[in-house]
């Protein structure tokens, strides 16, 4: 009979290696991750000596998942609606399935995933842009742009690494390693989300130094707390430093972001239009809750209501939009997406993600600073870009959903 440790091991792997693949696929995020928590959750379904019980926060995402699978049936796109519809399944699925097995992982794959994205990572840097290519299903960079590492392209290999320092936030509180390793490993995570020269990348990373800073203020004690709080800091204003004034970074995405930003951050609105168009997905995603009658305006279908809603909001809504819009492919922000498709239920989506946070923590007094800046930084991800269906999302949902529901027993052992 295989461990459950084993179970827990291969899907870490999966989920911290969610584009590659060893075949040929059409999709950019692999559907291993899923495929393999589908599988956890059967064996555990099947094994009578098995506890399948799980809390409340996993029913309501499972709701959501079932009435996405109505809306997919009665008003959606069949293409891009089946992708959508994956997404909803999977942050089920993975969030189960780390729930369960998350206790069980060993931390060395962990470790040995940071570095094995670190050698692509400089490879690519120094020597050939595509070193490694024949591992993804494609690879998305140019001159002037980042390396993507084991990623399709430089921003998604960032997002990887914002969400690895969470994880890094995570086990070192916990004490799977010691103060060295942490340092380590965070600084190996922001060296890789520099040299992606990702401008989302960038700004996740502002976010993730920003909210550390004021959780640490609020919610920890001793002098521990004073120390990660200095060199956050100092990581904090040497990222910015680098980015403004070094001239191999300077005249990046992330550096031009930056410095317009300081200039005057408004102009940004309506002269960048990769800005515009971001912006403009999340503010019509979320005005599409009243314009559907928070029914939700079916999986897949931003194209057919994208220019339609636009028409209707009006006012400072339309002007961004008209800079610039893509009405094709997905909406670029996880909430906006729920909420655009699935209505009152993705707004339900949210709530879940914020009930989980908030019950971690009050439970775990010793985590209060990881739940606070975790719920920051992934809220922020999630409205500005990541999709839902990014396995480590559903992965670190579970994570904290475990020690949410964990904690007040492990604080008795």
């Amino acid at each position: 009979m295989v461990k459950i440790s084993t179970f827990s091991n291969i899907l870490l792997f999966l989920v911290l290696f969610p584009y590659l693949s060893l075949i040929q696929t059409p999709f950019d995020t692999q559907p291993f991750a899923i495929i393999f928590s589908i599988l956890i959750f059967s064996i555990l379904l099947i094994k009578k000596d098995n506890d399948l019980s799980f809390p409340f926060p996993l029913w309501a995402l499972f709701l959501i998942f079932l009435y996405a699978l109505g809306i997919y049936f009665i008003n959606s796109n069949y293409y891009y609606g089946m992708r959508s519809l994956v997404g909803y399944a999977s942050v089920f699925f993975i969030t189960f399935a780390s729930y369960k097995t998350f206790k069980y992982f060993n931390i060395k794959i962990y470790i040995f995933s940071i570095y094995i994205w670190l050698f692509f990572g400089v490879v690519q840097l120094l020597f050939n842009k595509n070193f490694g290519r024949w591992f993804v299903p494609r690879m998305s960079t140019s001159v002037v742009r980042g390396v993507t590492s084991l990623a399709v392209e430089p921003s998604y290999y960032a997002t990887i690494c914002v969400f690895a320092l969470i994880l890094n936030e995570l086990f070192y509180r916990n004490a799977k390693y010691n103060r060295k390793v942490y340092y380590l490993v965070m600084c190996t995570l922001v060296f890789q989300i520099i040299i992606s020269f990702s401008g989302s990348g960038f700004l996740f990373l502002l976010v993730f130094f920003l909210s550390k800073c004021i959780s640490l203020i609020f919610f920890d004690q001793g002098i521990e707390r004073y120390r990660i709080l200095f060199s956050s800091t100092i990581i904090l204003f040497l990222i910015i430093f680098l980015f403004l004034y070094l001239p191999a970074l300077q005249y990046t995405r992330a550096g031009m972001l930056l410095k317009n930003v300081l200039k005057d951050p408004m102009t940004l609105l309506f002269a960048d239009q990769s800005v515009a168009d971001r912006v403009s997905h999340v503010l019509l995603s979320f005005y599409s809750l009243l314009y559907s009658y928070g029914i939700g305006l079916g999986l897949g279908t931003w194209g057919d209501y994208s220019n339609l809603l636009t028409a209707s909001a009006g006012g400072r809504i339309e002007e961004i939009a008209n800079v610039w819009l893509s009405t094709g492919g997905r909406i670029m922000s996880g909430w906006g997406t729920a909420i655009y498709e699935i209505g009152i239920f993705g707004v339900l989506f949210v709530i879940v993600f914020l009930w989980i946070m908030f019950v971690g923590l009050r439970r775990n007094k010793e985590m209060k600073s990881v739940y606070f800046m975790s719920m920051l930084t992934i809220g922020f991800a999630m409205l500005m870009a990541v999709p839902i269906a990014f396995p480590l999302f559903g992965y670190t949902l579970g994570a904290f959903l475990y020690y949410a529901y964990k904690g007040q027993e492990l604080q008795k052992e």
